[in-house]
C-alpha cells in the first residue's frame, strides 16, 4: 500500500524537517504534501529542503481544518495519511502498525495513532483530538459536509464521522513525543492556550449539534 502524507503545518520551521525525512525514508510512502497555513517563519522553505513533494500555502493562517482540506484536495488514493509538523522520533514501524488494521480487518475507516501516557482519561482524550490518522478518504467526504474550516475541532467532527461510517482503531505509537503549547509558548501561556482550544473545541462541538437538530426537525 502506497500512502500519500497531508501535513498542515503553521510557524513549524524548528520542527517540520524532524517529520517530514523520516517519511521521505520509508519505502511505502508515495507523496507527502505540507499545507503551510501563513507561517511567518521559513516553514514551507525548511519543509521543501527536507523533501516534501508538494508544497502549499495559504496567504494566512485559516485553521487547521483549512490546511487539511486544501491539502486533501491533492490526495488520489482512497486511504491518507494525517500527520502534525511537530512530532518527534517518528518511525517506519509506527506507520506499519496502523497500516495493519486496514490490512487486517475491511470494516476500518480510520486508525489513530496516539502517545502513551499513564492516565486513561489522558489517553481517552488523544484518540478525539489526535495530530495523526490514517483515515479512508470517505470519511474526509462526511467531515467536508459540515463545512468547517477553522479551529481544531476538526479534529474531534474526523473522529465523530468516523465512527458514524465504520470502525475506528486505536493504536499506541511507542517512543513518540508530541511537542506541546508549553514547549512552544512556555508553561503558563501554553497552558493557557491549550485550556482556550479545548474550550473551543467543547462549546463549538455542541453548538454544531444544536444546528443539526434543528435542521433535522
Amino acid at each position: 500500500m502506497n500512502l500519500e502524507v497531508i501535513i498542515p503545518a503553521y510557524n513549524e520551521e524548528k520542527r517540520i524537517a524532524g517529520v517530514i525525512k523520516p517519511l521521505a525514508s520509508f519505502r511505502f510512502i508515495k507523496k507527502i504534501v505540507v499545507v503551510d497555513d501563513g507561517s511567518a517563519d521559513r516553514t514551507a522553505e525548511v519543509a521543501a529542503e527536507a523533501g516534501a513533494d508538494l508544497i502549499l500555502t495559504h496567504p494566512c493562517n485559516m485553521g487547521k481544518g483549512s490546511a487539511l482540506q486544501t491539502g486533501i484536495k491533492q490526495v488520489e488514493s482512497e486511504i491518507f495519511l494525517i500527520i502534525d509538523a511537530d512530532l518527534k522520533n517518528l518511525t517506519e514501524k509506527h506507520i506499519e502498525s496502523m497500516l495493519f488494521h486496514f490490512k487486517k480487518n475491511p470494516e476500518v475507516v480510520m486508525v489513530n495513532g496516539i502517545i502513551k501516557k499513564d492516565a486513561s482519561i489522558q489517553t481517552d482524550i488523544q484518540k478525539l483530538i489526535t495530530g495523526v490518522r490514517l483515515i479512508n478518504k470517505e470519511v474526509w467526504k462526511q467531515v467536508e459536509k459540515e463545512k468547517i474550516k477553522k479551529g481544531y475541532e476538526i479534529d474531534f467532527l474526523i473522529y465523530e464521522k468516523a465512527k458514524n461510517l465504520g470502525e475506528v482503531k486505536t493504536e499506541v505509537l511507542e517512543g513518540l513525543e508530541h511537542v506541546t503549547k508549553m514547549d512552544k509558548d512556555g508553561f503558563f501561556r501554553g497552558t493557557f492556550m491549550h485550556l482556550v482550544m479545548f474550550i473551543g473545541i467543547v462549546i463549538k462541538t455542541v453548538l454544531r449539534k444544536i444546528r443539526n437538530f434543528f435542521k433535522l426537525k
